[in-house]
């Protein structure tokens, strides 16, 4: 192994009990990239249900997960916070992924890991950011239960963004706090120091780490499974929850120039 790219993920492959790459046994071409690109970092695959095995889509009755809860949820999380429209219904590769994420919930619960990492993967590392994760990791509080080091949505903030927020936040002060003044406030995040954040609404499970107390809640929460991954995680933080924060920049993004998301995406 090159030394150079261990002393590159030290800070990860000490923080963590373990890391988890959630995959599936035909994303080959991924896992390539990945034992490249990740090299020295100390993880191990986990592999996770493949949509094409839930076909054909029981809506009803099924012991996994609740179809009906899964729709619910989902269009209120749209309307709520992502601000479109929900007009399909839950696709059996959102389902997979949501029965993936949970088996590494018990993994880390029937291991006892403290704390884990949870990368997809489609992931790829911002290695110009990784000089702040010693700052972020220094700076969560004791109790941490979820910190997303990738995400998207509700995190660049343009002067556009920022002055909406500033309206939002002096509304939600004043005590104006009907539903749509509430939704837009908890969907931002708040400034915990200069590379922390406590997490507003945030899309996107490509790269977060849990607490194993952490991982019991969701467990509890996803049986039968009603959330799709991400939308449990934005329920969690809108919430409050659990105590959430997001690294500020972001250490992982999703690697969309190499590889489109399993989600949508049979290859």
């Amino acid at each position: 192994m090159n030394i150079m790219k261990a002393d590159k993920w030290q800070l990860l492959n000490s923080y963590f009990d373990k890391i988890y790459i959630l995959t599936i046994p035909r994303n080959e071409k991924r896992r390539l990239f990945l034992n490249a690109h990740l090299e020295g970092l100390h993880f191990e695959y986990f592999y996770g249900v493949d949509g094409k095995a839930l076909l054909p889509l029981q809506k009803a009755g099924h012991p996994d997960y609740d179809y009906r809860l899964m729709t619910e949820h989902n269009q209120e999380i749209c309307e709520k916070y992502l601000k479109i429209p929900f007009d399909s219904p839950v696709h059996q590769n959102e389902i997979a992924c949501s029965l993936s994420h949970r088996l590494i919930y018990r993994d880390i619960v029937d291991n006892g890991y403290e704390n884990a990492l949870i990368l997809e993967d489609d992931v790829a590392c911002l290695d110009e950011n990784l000089p702040y994760l010693a700052d972020t990791l220094r700076s969560l509080p004791a109790d941490w239960e979820l910190l997303y080091l990738g995400y998207e949505l509700n995190f660049d903030f343009n002067t556009s963004l920022s002055l909406k927020q500033q309206l939002v936040t002096a509304l939600y002060h004043s005590g104006i706090r009907h539903e749509p003044v509430r939704n837009k406030y908890v969907s931002y995040p708040k400034k915990v120091n200069t590379h922390l954040k406590k997490a507003g609404v945030h899309t996107n499970t490509e790269a977060y780490a849990i607490r194993k107390s952490t991982a019991q809640k969701f467990i509890q929460w996803q049986t039968p499974v009603r959330w799709i991954a991400d939308h449990l995680l934005m329920d969690a933080c809108a919430n409050d929850k659990v105590k959430a924060f997001i690294a500020d920049p972001k250490i992982f993004v999703q690697n969309r120039k190499e590889f489109q998301s399993s989600i949508w995406s049979q290859a």
